[in-house]
C-alpha cells in the first residue's frame, strides 16, 4: 500500500477516534439537564465540526457511536434509533452542504445550521412517535437552543482551525 495513503487512514482513524472520544465525553459528562428529562450538550457542535473539517463518514461514525453510547449509558437507550439518525444526518447534510457550496465565501456556512436542522426535525418525530405532540413542541425547543448554539460553537472551531488543515484535506474543499 502506498505510504500516502496508509498515512491518510492513519490520520482518519486517528482524528475519529479521538471526536468519538470528545463527543462522548461532552455528551456524558457536560450534559446540563433540562427541565422536561432531557439534557443539553456540545455533541452537535462536535459532529457538525467532524464533518467539514475530516469528512462525513468520520463524523457518522463518531457522533452515533459516542451519542448512542451515551444514550445507553444516561439511561436513554430508548433514543438510541433516533439518535442513530438524528446524528448520521446531521454531520451528513452538514458536509454535503459545505462541500456544494464551498465555493461561495459566507453561503457555505447555511450547512451548519442546516445539518443542525435535521437533528431537531429527526428528534421531534421521535417525541411524537414516544411522548405525543405535546411534549415533542417543547422538547423541540430545547433542541434548538443545542442546535444553534452547537453551530455557533462548530463555527468558532472552523475559524480558528483554518489555518491548521488535516494534511489529508482536499485544499479546494476547505477553502
Amino acid at each position: 500500500m502506498d505510504t500516502e495513503k496508509t498515512k491518510e487512514i492513519i490520520i482518519r482513524i486517528s482524528f475519529t477516534s479521538i471526536m468519538m472520544a470528545l463527543i462522548y465525553l461532552s455528551t456524558q459528562f457536560l450534559a446540563i439537564p433540562y427541565p422536561n428529562g432531557g439534557y443539553y450538550n456540545l455533541s452537535d457542535a462536535l459532529i457538525i465540526f467532524t464533518a467539514i473539517y475530516v469528512g462525513p463518514i468520520e463524523s457518522i461514525i463518531a457522533g452515533t457511536i459516542a451519542c448512542s453510547l451515551a444514550d445507553l449509558f444516561g439511561g436513554y437507550g430508548v433514543f438510541v434509533p433516533f439518535t442513530i439518525i438524528a446524528k448520521g444526518l446531521e454531520g451528513l447534510i452538514s458536509f454535503l452542504i459545505y462541500y456544494l457550496l464551498r465555493n461561495k465565501k459566507h453561503i457555505k456556512y447555511i450547512a451548519l445550521p442546516v445539518g443542525a436542522l435535521f437533528m431537531i426535525l429527526t428528534y421531534f418525530i421521535a417525541y411524537i412517535v414516544m411522548f405525543g405532540i405535546n411534549y415533542a413542541c417543547i422538547s423541540s425547543l430545547f433542541d434548538l437552543i443545542q442546535g444553534f448554539s452547537g453551530v455557533l460553537i462548530a463555527y468558532v472551531l472552523l475559524k480558528a482551525l483554518k489555518k491548521f488543515p488535516l494534511p489529508l484535506h482536499n485544499k479546494k474543499r476547505m477553502k
